[in-house]
């Protein structure tokens, strides 16, 4: 019988993951798969992907650059040019950004970025120095909407609700219709809130229909559990570890066949071969490679690697 633990391998890839890139862990849970996984997803998703995206301004951002300090227009050039070009973001993000314990309340609900309008004074510092003002940015896997320009909201303040400001959705509304239409719900009013109270419930781990314009918009960052997580990131961090564990119980349920298919594609195998789960590099899931991948598990970012031959096995059992 083939020698393989696809859950156990979940665990050692993204311990690995976060050891290599400096990752905070809590090392008393580095052996729960699906602790990992969701503490992974978020991690990435804030660390943002090196991948040119074409940028797209709202109105009210453009009107506000006349108002605008030349210190903060600076940077925020620079950040539109690292977006389209595909470089590095990271001196611009929160210095949080690799604390897997850390929970983004503004990316979780209104699926939002905050970068930093600095400039790197200290060529030792890793990131750009601590600003007044942050840009609100909305990243997806080939768009960036560049939605607003604030000053940083007070975390100290009861009174400043900056980072719960239902404006921020009606700033995409405006100018992005279709991009809320995807969350909208039908058959309800949503919430009408003070600030006050929705700071309160975002603070609770709360999640909150809003009433945008005249939809009833879900939280677009996926929601919020009660213990911080995003919610989308728990979801898919399930079916990866349920997944993961189908695919082992139908190789060694089917082993037989399953050698035999291997030999036939030129791949020797033995009776007890060894195989393990890895995660390919975010680097490697270009278009190209995911239109390759017709398993699951490839499409999710993992493979199924033969020990012996080091060779990638990208195992569909979909039609079974």
């Amino acid at each position: 019988m083939p020698q393989m633990d696809f859950k156990r391998d979940i665990a050692d890839e993204i311990v690995r993951y976060f050891d290599e890139h400096s990752i905070t862990l809590d090392r008393s849970k580095s052996e729960d798969p699906q602790f990992l996984v969701e503490r992974c997803f978020p991690v990435n998703a804030t660390m943002i992907s090196q991948s040119p995206r074409s940028v797209h301004w709202s109105a009210e951002l453009r009107a506000r650059l006349n108002t605008l300090e030349e210190r903060y227009r600076r940077p925020l050039a620079e950040i539109e040019r690292r977006f389209a070009t595909g470089d590095d973001l990271a001196e611009f993000l929160s210095k949080r950004v690799l604390d897997s314990a850390r929970s983004d309340g503004m990316l979780n609900d209104f699926g939002l970025h905050h970068l930093h309008l600095g400039r790197k004074a200290n060529p030792d510092d890793e990131h750009v120095e601590r600003s007044d003002w942050f840009l609100f940015a909305g990243v997806g896997a080939d768009e960036v909407l560049f939605v607003d320009v604030r000053r940083h909201p007070q975390l100290g303040d009861a009174d400043d609700f900056g980072w719960s400001d239902p404006e921020l959705l009606d700033i995409i509304r405006r100018n992005w219709p279709n991009i809320l239409r995807s969350h909208q719900l039908q058959g309800v009013s949503g919430d009408t809130l003070s600030d006050r109270e929705r700071k309160e419930l975002r603070r609770k781990n709360m999640n909150v229909v809003t009433r945008v314009g005249d939809m009833a918009i879900a939280p677009p960052g996926g929601g919020t559990t009660a213990s911080g997580a995003n919610l989308k990131h728990v979801w898919k961090a399930m079916r990866l570890c349920r997944l993961a564990q189908h695919t082992q119980e139908l190789i060694e349920t089917n082993w037989a066949e399953c050698r035999h298919d291997l030999r036939g594609a030129g791949l020797e195998v033995e009776d007890d071969a060894e195989f393990r789960l890895v995660r390919l590099d975010e680097e490697d899931l270009t278009p190209e490679v995911l239109g390759v991948l017709t398993s699951e598990l490839g499409r999710s970012g993992w493979m199924v690697l033969h020990v012996a031959s080091g060779k990638h096995i990208d195992w569909n059992f979909e039609s079974q």
